[in-house]
C-alpha cells in the first residue's frame, strides 16, 4: 500500500513528537547511580535534594570500597535517602559476605525492602583469605539456590538485578548475558518479586537500543509462558527497565571508567572511540549523552514500551552536578542539542 506524500508527512510529524515527548519523560523519571561519599558531601546532598523530586526519581547506592564496613555507609546513605521520601535501593556486591546469612541478617536488621543485587568484580579480594561462598560468587548463584525465596522470607519486596547491553565481560557472547538475565528474571518473578533491571552503559549508543530490542523479545517470552489474560509486566510496575547512561563527563575520564568497568572501548568492525567521543563532545570539554538518550527514545517508541517502565539511570562519572544538569536539559531544553527525527528510522 503506497501512502501519499502529505501522509507520509504526517506519519513523521506523528514520530518526532512521540520520541520529544518521550526523552521529556526520561528526563523527568531519571534514576541516580550515587555513591556514599558523594551523598555524605552536604552541599552535594543537598543540591541533589533541591534538583531531584522524590517522587520522580528512584536511587541506587553503590558499594563502592570492597570492604564490609563500607556497608556501613550505604546504609546509612540509603536510610538518610528513604527519611527524604526517595525510593532507593542499595547495591550489595554478594561476594563481600562469608555466607547468605550473613547477608540476610544485615538485610533484615535494617528492614531492607528493595536491594540489588550483584556478584561484585573483586578480583584481589577473591585471590585473597577464604574462598568465596559458592553461592555468592554471582547473582545467578544466589538465585539459583533459593536466592530469591530467601530475599521474599526477610520482608524484600523488590530486587534489582544488572544487565550488559555488550555482553557480561566473562561470559562467551552477548546471547549468553541476555540467557543468564532471562534466568535470574524468572527466578525473581516466580517468587513474586517485582524486579529492577539495570543496564551497563556504553560508548556505543546503538548498543542500547540492541539491547532494547532483545530485552522487549525476552519480556514477551517470560510472559507468553506466564500469560494469563492480564497487563503486561511491565504494564502493571512489577517490572522496571532503568537503561545505563554515563552522565556528562570529559573524554578521558568516561574512557577510564570504561576500562574499569569492562565496558568496551571499540565494537566490532570500529578502529575506535575517539572520533565517536569527540563528536559527542559539547565544546566544554564534556561528552553529553544526549545521543544515547535520542537512541533509546526512539527504541521505546518503536517498541511501544510504556513510558512508566523505563527510565534512565545515570551514572555521575563527571560529577552529579552535571548529571543533575543533563536530566534538567532532557526535560526542558533538550532541543537545543538536535532534533530526535533523524534518528527515529535508523535502525
Amino acid at each position: 500500500m503506497a501512502f501519499s506524500e502529505s501522509t507520509l508527512r504526517l506519519r513523521a510529524a506523528f514520530s518526532q513528537h512521540a520520541v520529544q515527548k518521550r526523552l521529556q519523560v526520561l528526563g523527568q523519571s531519571c534514576s541516580f547511580e550515587l555513591s556514599p561519599d558523594i551523598l555524605q558531601a552536604k552541599q552535594s546532598f543537598n543540591d541533589f535534594k533541591n534538583r531531584v523530586n522524590p517522587q520522580d526519581s528512584i536511587v541506587f547506592v553503590n558499594w563502592v570500597h570492597p570492604t564490609i564496613e563500607e556497608g556501613g555507609r550505604v546504609s546509612q546513605a540509603t536510610r538518610a535517602l528513604l527519611r527524604a521520601g526517595y525510593e532507593t535501593i542499595p547495591v550489595i556486591p554478594l561476594c563481600r559476605f562469608k555466607n547468605p546469612s550473613e547477608m540476610l541478617s544485615i538485610l533484615k536488621k535494617h528492614k531492607t525492602r528493595s536491594v540489588m543485587i550483584v556478584g561484585g568484580n573483586d578480583c584481589a579480594l577473591k585471590k585473597q583469605g577464604p574462598p568465596v561462598d559458592v553461592r555468592l560468587r554471582s547473582a545467578l548463584d544466589f538465585l539459583q539456590n533459593g536466592g530469591a525465596n530467601l530475599l521474599r522470607d526477610i520482608g524484600v519486596t523488590s530486587v534489582g538485578v544488572a544487565a550488559y547491553p555488550e555482553g557480561f565481560p566473562h561470559l562467551a557472547s552477548v546471547l549468553e548475558s541476555d540467557t543468564v538475565l532471562e534466568v535470574k528474571l524468572r527466578y525473581l518473578l516466580a517468587e513474586n518479586l517485582n524486579v529492577h533491571v539495570v543496564s551497563q552503559f556504553t560508548l556505543h549508543p546503538v548498543m542500547l537500543t540492541r539491547w532494547l530490542e532483545r530485552f522487549s523479545c525476552t519480556m514477551k517470552s517470560i510472559e507468553s509462558d506466564w500469560y494469563t489474560g492480564g497487563a503486561s509486566m511491565l504494564s502493571t510496575g512489577r517490572l522496571k527497565v532503568h537503561v545505563g547512561v554515563a552522565g556528562p563527563t570529559r573524554r578521558g575520564q568516561l574512557e577510564r571508567a570504561a576500562k574499569l568497568c569492562k565496558v568496551p572501548l571499540c565494537r566490532e568492525g570500529a578502529a575506535g572511540t575517539s572520533q565517536e567521543l569527540l563528536s559527542r563532545n559539547s565544546g566544554d570539554g564534556q561528552v553529553w549523552p544526549f545521543t544515547d538518550v535520542k537512541y533509546v527514545a526512539a527504541a521505546c517508541e518503536r517498541l511501544n514500551l510504556p513510558e512508566d517502565a523505563v527510565r534512565l539511570s545515570l551514572y555521575p562519572f563527571g560529577g552529579l552536578s552535571r548529571a543533575l544538569d543533563f536530566s534538567e536539559a532532557l526535560r526542558t531544553e533538550w532541543m537545543r542539542h538536535g532534533s530526535p527525527d533523524d534518528m527515529t528510522g535508523t535502525f
